[in-house]
């Protein structure tokens, strides 16, 4: 594998670091009512304290 493709673009294997394979800042199901992620202000929170 030459690239990965990440959200930010292509990155060298070797220039991953830490990295969050899955994850969802929005969720929203039918199946599985009452754990919605839908507050974008704590999605935001979320995001930065995982790229600190």
């Amino acid at each position: 594998m030459t690239q990965v493709r990440t959200v930010l673009g292509d990155v060298r294997p070797q220039d991953l670091g830490v990295c969050d394979a899955h994850d969802h800042l929005f969720l929203r199901s039918p199946q599985l009512p009452g754990q919605e992620l839908d507050d974008a202000r704590a999605a935001r929170a979320e995001l930065a304290a995982f790229r600190a």
